[in-house]
């Protein structure tokens, strides 16, 4: 699903050279008709498993804190449930942001859309290495610019339009955010636009052909 995945694969086995990539999709149809979501004030988004081993939101959360001392008109919500929920909630009352952090659950998918749409930024800090991140692709289908870590195959999947992060480091999770703040980028619909799953579907099509 990336050459990141591809390369991965090919330290066990050499034969992996010849395979082909065929990147996952998104649907962008439903991306560009989407409203934004409605609520007085605005918001950087976030979606994942609240599982931290997998996601530092906990670092995320951090540098929001510390950036947004200087917007305090600027709330996060977080989309998502997992084991580590508990974790986060103590997190949000030590730095007191239950005012401007909400942990919104899980959140149905024609919600997500609405949710990409309206928000500022969408912001989320990788701990374990990405095989793709389709989430990213579809916030950038909505036009939300997008902070990510520069790990694994998120550079080929955000490209340049991306603010890129060390989710080791809370203080570069902060400075991302307070770019985008500062000086809003264009939006990635273009980078999503060659992620269709109308794409991914010939070049499966074309596959199974050439076999």
């Amino acid at each position: 699903i990336s050459d990141y995945t591809k390369g991965l694969f090919q330290q066990l086995s050499p034969a992996v050279r010849d395979v082909h990539v065929i990147r996952c999709g998104v649907d962008c149809e439903t991306a560009k008709t989407a409203k934004p979501y409605r609520r007085e004030r605005p918001y950087i988004f976030s979606a994942a498993r609240l599982y931290l081993r997998d996601k530092a939101l906990d670092a995320l959360i951090s540098g929001f804190a510390r950036a947004t001392a200087d917007y305090p008109e600027v709330d996060l919500l977080i989309s998502g449930d997992g084991p580590d929920r508990s974790e986060l909630e103590a997190l949000i009352a030590s730095l007191g942001m239950t005012e401007r952090v909400t942990l919104l659950g899980v959140t149905p998918r024609e919600e997500l859309w609405t949710l990409y749409k309206g928000a500022l930024l969408f912001a989320l800090p990788s701990r374990d290495p990405e095989g793709l991140g389709l989430v990213f692709l579809e916030a950038m289908a909505c036009g939300c610019p997008v902070a990510v870590s520069r790990v694994a195959s998120l550079p080929e999947v955000c490209g340049e339009s991306a603010v890129y992060f060390d989710p080791r480091s809370v203080e570069s999770i902060a400075d991302g955010i307070r770019r985008v703040l500062d000086e809003p980028p264009a939006g990635g619909v273009e980078p999503a636009a060659g992620f269709t799953w109308e794409r991914c579907a010939a070049e499966h099509a074309a596959g199974h052909r050439e076999l």
